[in-house]
């Protein structure tokens, strides 16, 4: 998200200093700051779950309130949208239809890269000196992986697309994915099956 938004500032041609990624740890930057990627707090908002006073307290301490809706939600994780297995995602696509009720069959989805320019401030994540970053985002990651799959997938108001592609994807959030070994446990630290179906 930080180098769409560099993106962003050329493309509107309103180039200015940007700070560093490790200055945004808990602020914030045109909305780019590593508590956008605690996504708990979003989904906390929506009221499918019961919320501790430590929920509530976290949610205000990021000016955030509980504000509840009665429309079911689907849930699903980007990388669902373009998933190069076409069965599984053929089957996404059909769960996403039965949600809305569709007569018509959707389409896959197209791909679209909005940083295809690389400029003087773009990142590379995987920079050594972003190694702490990672850290930070990969605990948060674990965290609200854990807290959608204990919590808010309990819910019967919460429709996930492929759900067991969704749960492998929510498990790969505890990894960095700069580190060159390839990780096969899931947050139980038993082995992940090589599932390619939904």
């Amino acid at each position: 998200f930080y180098n769409y938004r560099i993106t962003e500032m050329y493309d509107n041609m309103d180039v200015q200093k940007p700070p560093s990624p490790l200055e945004l740890i808990g602020k914030k930057w045109r909305d780019v700051s590593t508590d956008l990627t605690r996504y708990e707090l979003s989904l906390m908002q929506l009221g499918k779950t019961p919320l501790s006073s430590t929920d509530l307290r976290d949610l205000g301490s990021h000016g955030s309130q509980l504000t509840p809706t009665r429309y079911k939600v689907f849930l699903y994780s980007i990388e669902q949208l373009n998933d190069s297995n076409e069965e599984r995602a053929r089957n996404f696509r059909l769960d996403l239809e039965r949600f809305l009720r569709l007569k018509s069959s959707l389409e896959p989805f197209p791909n679209e890269n909005s940083n295809r320019v690389k400029h003087d401030d773009t990142i590379n994540i995987c920079d050594p000196r972003f190694n702490d970053l990672r850290k930070l985002l990969t605990k948060q990651g674990k965290n609200t992986a854990r807290w959608i799959r204990d919590e808010l997938l309990e819910s019967e108001d919460i429709f996930v697309g492929g759900r067991n592609h969704f749960i492998r994807l929510l498990d790969s959030w505890q990894h960095d994915p700069c580190l060159k070994s390839v990780h096969s446990t899931n947050f139980n630290g038993r082995p992940i099956k090589n599932d390619k179906s939904h």
